[in-house]
């Protein structure tokens, strides 16, 4: 959190800042608060040497454009490829129709415009360019064009096929499914995360631990995964997920225990270092708030639920007659989900009011169980690809899931409008509600699984 603000700071100076500020140093141990300010001067003077962005509105540039990203893109009129890079140490963007040349190489000599859209976001118009020797961009984008093809041939139905295909590579095609998903509040299924990062590992794990003892699975697991990273690219959601992952399996292969809050706050160190101005991107931040609210914030809402839902014993349970029996676990599985449901919005509601400055209620009603359907369907994309005869069944059950997000009901299609959220007031509502959920008048030591001893920061 110190980082942050410290970014936030160089990037946006804003006065709402020292709220959270206060309260994380009148909260924090005299260590912590040293470290913490130490931290945020850092990445205060770090961001602000990190990037210098011209004042004109429009200049003529000629240079060296260096690619980091490839990928599709459908716009409202046509489709078209988005590359992502920098010149000099601007970041911009570059739109390529699909029907037209396109420039290939790492770093690639050009005559263009530069194009400011705000303060923090450029677009680079290219009038002529100079191929050169494709590098690891390039690669990428080859790679997922091959598996894009040989998916279109498993996977007759196209929306299942786009669905199937962001959650794998992290790249969205189709605009109207980003946003179907966005009205109901699901954009978090679409791209890769570490809902299906920790699929994936998962999966992975089960099938080393077949073949292999414990330790080299472990071992095998962190290579598998980082390659997959690696083909991915760092896109904010995946560098997290990576990150917290290498971060476990080390602690394994070291025998040293890891903490989950610890693994965030590496993850988040990792990407500001990679990048300051990831903050102002809204996969990073909709990725470490959702995963904060499940580490800090569900604690406190699950104890909250068990006052609805209250836990039986395993004895008590035993005497309950069958059907009882299901419906506690029924009612089980309900706790966990309100819980969980609960923390992440409440944690992401001021964000995503600042962002989109309204919040859909289909969200709280569809996060309930569409999460779980979605991690079916993945399933069965892995399952299909070591198994090709288990394609149709994909294909089937994915068609399926997705008619409910193309026909919600329309009693629930309503939303909560607050266009006024600030970013300043945004942070300091999610910083209040993360120290209440901590609990004020508890010090970080005291706190239970906060890591000390272990591998990362303690």
């Amino acid at each position: 959190m110190f980082a942050i603000l410290g970014v936030a700071l160089a990037y946006t100076p804003s006065v709402s800042y020292i709220v959270p500020l206060v309260f994380l140093l009148s909260w924090s141990s005299k260590n912590l608060r040293i470290t913490g300010l130490v931290f945020c001067c850092f990445f205060l003077l770090y961001a602000h040497k990190s990037y210098q962005f011209p004042s004109e509105p429009e200049i003529e540039a000629q240079g060296i454009f260096t690619v980091e990203s490839i990928a599709r893109q459908s716009g409202p009129f046509n489709k078209t490829l988005l590359y992502k890079g920098t010149f000099g140490n601007i970041p911009c963007r570059v739109y390529i129709p699909l029907n037209k040349d396109r420039p290939i190489g790492s770093k690639i000599p050009f005559t263009g415009k530069l194009q400011r859209k705000d303060d923090r976001n450029y677009v680079l118009k290219l009038k002529s360019w100079e191929n050169t020797a494709p590098g690891i961009p390039e690669w990428r984008f080859q790679l997922k064009e091959a598996f894009l093809e040989f998916l279109h041939k498993k996977i007759p139905d196209s929306r299942s096929r786009v669905f199937l295909t962001s959650m794998i590579t992290g790249d969205i095609e189709e605009r109207l499914v980003s946003m179907e998903f966005g009205r109901l509040g699901l954009q978090h299924i679409l791209g890769v995360s570490g809902f299906q990062f920790l699929l994936i590992a998962a999966a992975l794990g089960i099938v080393l631990r077949l073949f292999l003892p414990y330790m080299w699975a472990s071992a095998l697991l962190l290579v598998l995964l980082s390659a997959y990273f690696f083909i991915l690219g760092p896109s904010p959601p995946v560098m997290r997920a990576w990150a917290a992952s290498t971060l476990y399996l080390l602690g394994i292969l070291l025998n040293r225990p890891t903490s989950a809050i610890n693994a965030l706050g590496v993850g988040l160190l990792f990407e500001l270092a990679f990048d300051p101005l990831v903050i102002t991107n809204i996969g990073f931040q909709l990725s470490f708030i959702c995963t904060a609210a499940i580490l800090l914030v569900y604690p406190p809402m699950h104890r909250l639920f068990l006052h609805l839902l209250p836990r039986r014993s395993l004895s008590d349970l035993k005497q309950f007659p069958l059907l009882d029996k299901h419906a506690y676990i029924i009612s089980a599985l309900l706790r966990e989900s309100l819980a969980l449901n609960a923390a992440v919005h409440l944690l992401a509601l001021p964000v995503l009011l600042c962002l989109f400055g309204k919040f859909p209620l289909l969200s709280l009603a569809y996060n309930l169980f569409f999460p779980f359907l979605a991690a079916i369907s993945f399933c069965l994309l892995l399952a299909s690809l070591a198994c090709p005869f288990l394609f149709p069944l994909c294909n089937a059950f994915t068609k399926i899931i997705l008619i409910i997000t193309t026909y919600p009901p329309m009693i629930l299609d309503r939303a909560i409008y607050f266009p006024g959220m600030t970013l300043g007031w945004a942070v300091v509502l999610t910083s209040l509600i993360i120290l209440l959920s901590l609990n004020l008048y508890r010090k970080p030591q005291d706190l239970p699984g906060n890591g000390k001893g272990s591998l990362g920061f303690g």
